[in-house]
């Protein structure tokens, strides 16, 4: 998320939520995976390679390579969409990659 769309989505809540509202902030989704093709594509580096987990505790320890590498986290900002009626003005974090670095 763009640190702009953020501080709206703040704005607009604090103006205009009910209280006790619970909103979720994203602009789309984008594994890991897909974040390291992006950014080797704009390198003109090879792509990521396929990692068992057991050589990723060993590269990385096991609670990076378990819980944060490994883990899978998605939300849907639905709430903000059609309560503040709020909508991210900014790219996805993998075309902000392509435009950035290219």
């Amino acid at each position: 998320m763009h640190l702009a769309d953020v501080c709206d989505l703040y704005l607009r809540a604090l103006d205009g939520a009910a209280p006790g509202s619970f909103y979720f902030v994203e602009n789309g989704e984008a594994s890991f995976r897909e974040i390291t093709e992006t950014i080797a594509t704009a390198l003109g580096l090879p792509g990521p390679q396929p990692m068992d987990i057991e050589s990723a505790i060993e590269e990385w320890g096991y609670e990076p390579a378990v819980y944060a590498l490994g883990s899978n986290s998605r939300v849907r900002g639905v709430a903000p969409r059609a309560a503040l009626d709020w909508r991210p003005r900014h790219t996805s974090v993998t075309d902000w990659i392509a435009e950035s670095l290219a």
